[in-house]
């Protein structure tokens, strides 16, 4: 590392190795070095090429991080060019993967940066993210990623993972599913903090850096399941979101070959349809899954009123010492009963309040009073950053959309979405990005604008905000792209459990951009299950789209909950646009299968009946080709007539069948 205060440096990389290059910054500036770094460094109103430029020529020294990535990079090219010209002690380079320094910095000592970690180390992050010791905003408070609030209770849980850790299994599996403030994150980091005392490499993935090996290094993922050192515990939050890396990582534990043994903790809000298609997907999960095929659900914690009281004083205890406040007394009889706390996250609510001097028990009422006090955090760094007056109110609006896309990579990405406001779209763009740089003070994590989190405060701000006016977020969704839109999806689905009339938001929200967002609604169904399939079929069914049903078809799983009304409503307007008779009977069949799964038999008899029907004609036709079909939707028609008890015929249906097959059998 370097030595000199006097010496000024500049942090030169490519966007994907933020992680790196926010250690190198906090480095420098924790010894005393002058330093930029472009995401704390460049101001509301700079033009940040002109200003990029002008701090390449100022600095003493451009830290250079090299690595696939930055090879790519044209600003990282002309940044190091710039720096070369000063001579070759102008430039310190950390070597992060294995790609080869260009020939222009060949002549430069390099070394694998101390900061670099190892492949699989960098898709793991500790169990544990740092709180500043003077960040005292109720959501960090409330995040389960801080641990502010010591672990409470769980003990079979905890003893549970630790016996399946222990077992000998060389890779092993389970998926924790339970609603949002349940404490499933929570559990996981306990689990993986007592896992590290027994000698373990614990912690959690990175959905960024295991979106970055799928694309470009995926034997990192080979790297992460077979530890050297020491056997390793991970947890993959959101793991319904991420269903191309719950793949991938389970295709890599079934060849998995050497190594420590390695367990895998999924957790998620629902076991639906995103689980059993992950499981359909390939034959080889089930001997991976083993036992872990079986959804463990996590039940309320606090099953008793002793229980919410131990969990209420030890949250009140240690948020009364972050906020330097006095504890609060012991809840008055009576004052945690009921559903709301049956859930972690408003117990520790309630513990917040208390140590204020409130005592708060309706779910939605202490929404509120963490939110109001978060908006007090949002105004004082208005007021810190010179924020006028007049964006201050519209603060809220800024957090929502924040919330609705999951996030934004800087301030001038979310500068640029605070548009879909009439009040923020009058003004210019550098004036929307000084309201967003007031979250990416409070909010920044990873090197991007995070969420608001836990995700029911997010959830019921993006509702208070919208309840007035949801103007803004029907144009912002129609400018999102595909990600930050499915987001948004998920953010409304879920929503929908604590307040019903989102599910009508869904609905104006698909009918009025139906064509783009179709396939992420389907994809949220997947994942979130209802409400969404269910308004997404609504809005088929009163604005008919055969063309946008007939591409639709391949995208429902065979086996689906969540979309059983869509799939009904596609294959009736796919049948009714297709041309060729054989396509017509396989969707007729098909759609008195998806009829039978919402129990509507008698219209599923019809349209098996009628599948039969053209059947013949085609059978008589060309048997060779269609014979074995007809006896299928034969089959099918009798299971259809026995489940309406019309015994005979369904007898006379399945003796057809078996007569067609025999007759194909002797053939062949």
């Amino acid at each position: 590392m370097p030595g000199g205060a006097e010496k000024r440096y500049f942090i030169s990389y490519a966007s994907e190795d933020v992680i790196w290059a926010e250690e190198v910054a906090r480095y420098l500036r924790a010894t005393g070095i002058s330093v930029f770094w472009d995401k704390l460094s460049l101001r509301a109103g700079d033009t940040w090429p002109d200003a990029l430029r002008a701090a390449v020529a100022e600095a003493d020294v451009l830290w250079l991080g090299w690595s696939e990535h930055a090879s790519r990079s044209a600003w990282v090219k002309e940044e190091y060019s710039a720096a070369l010209a000063k001579g070759p002690n102008a430039i310190r380079i950390d070597l992060l993967d294995g790609c080869d320094l260009p020939d222009e910095l060949g002549h430069i000592q390099a070394e694998r940066s101390a900061l670099a970690r190892g492949m699989a180390d960098r898709l793991i992050r500790a169990p544990v993210l740092d709180l500043p010791a003077d960040d005292v905003k109720p959501s960090s408070l409330l995040r389960s990623e801080h641990a502010v609030v010591p672990f409470i209770a769980r003990d079979a849980e905890l003893a549970s993972i630790e016996s399946w850790c222990e077992a000998a299994d060389p890779f092993a599996v389970r998926l924790y599913v339970g609603a949002g403030g349940t404490g499933k994150t929570r559990l996981a980091i306990e689990a993986c903090l007592r896992q590290k005392q027994r000698g373990w490499d614990a912690g959690i993935l990175e959905s960024r850096g295991l979106a970055e090996s799928l694309s470009g290094a995926p034997e990192a993922l080979d790297d992460l399941l077979a530890p050297r050192r020491a056997p390793r515990l991970v947890v993959l939050d959101y793991a319904e979101t991420q269903r191309a890396h719950v793949n991938a990582l389970l295709w890599r534990a079934a060849r998995k070959t050497g190594g420590e043994k390695v367990r895998l903790i999924l957790l998620a809000r629902t076991a639906g349809d995103w689980w059993t298609e992950l499981q359909r997907g390939d034959v080889r999960f089930g001997s991976v899954l083993g036992s872990g095929a079986e959804p463990i659900e996590l039940a309320p914690i606090a099953g008793d009123v002793d229980e919410r009281v131990r969990v209420f004083e030890a949250a009140a205890s240690a948020f009364a010492v972050r906020m330097r406040k006095d504890r609060p007394p012991p809840p008055p009889a009576g004052a945690l009963d009921g559903d709301t706390f049956a859930q972690v996250l408003f117990l520790h609510m309630a513990a917040y309040a208390a140590v204020l001097g409130e005592t708060i028990s309706g779910r939605l009422d202490l929404l509120d009073f963490v939110l109001e006090r978060e908006a007090g955090y949002w105004r004082r760094e208005a007021d810190d950053l010179k924020l006028g007056g007049t964006f201050v109110p519209l603060l809220p609006v800024a957090v929502s959309v924040a919330a609705l896309a999951g996030g934004y990579d800087s301030a001038a990405k979310l500068g640029e979405a605070l548009a879909c406001h009439a009040d923020l779209a009058e003004y210019p763009r550098l004036e929307r990005v000084a309201v967003a740089r007031v979250l990416a003070s409070l909010y920044r994590e990873g090197g991007r604008i995070a969420p608001l989190a836990p995700d029911p405060l997010a959830e019921h701000l993006v509702w208070r905000t919208a309840s007035t006016d949801r103007s803004w977020m029907l144009t912002w969704f129609k400018a999102a792209d595909e990600r930050a839109a499915a987001h948004g999806l998920v953010v409304l689905t879920r929503m929908n459990r604590a307040h019903y009339e989102a599910r009508d938001w869904l609905g104006e929200v698909l009918a009025a951009d139906l064509a783009r967002l179709v396939v992420p609604a389907i994809d949220v169904a997947v994942q979130n299950g209802d409400p969404i399939g269910v308004v997404l079929a609504a809005c088929l069914e009163r604005e008919p789209r055969p063309d946008l049903a007939v591409g639709m078809m391949d995208k429902i799983p065979e086996q689906t909950v969540a979309l059983r009304e869509l799939a009904v409503v596609i294959t009736e307007q796919a049948a009714g646009v297709a041309g060729e008779a054989d396509v017509v009977a396989l969707l007729k069949n098909n759609l008195g299968n998806r009829l039978s799964d919402l129990g509507r038999r008698e219209e599923a008899l019809a349209a098996a009946d009628e599948a039969v029907s053209v059947y013949r004609r085609l059978a008589a036709d060309r048997p060779d080709a269609f014979l074995p079909y007809l006896a299928a939707s034969l089959n099918n028609l009798g299971n259809m007539l026995s489940d309406l008890g019309r015994r005979e015929e369904a007898l006379a249906a399945a003796v057809e069948a078996v007569s067609i097959r025999r007759r194909l059998a002797a053939d062949r």
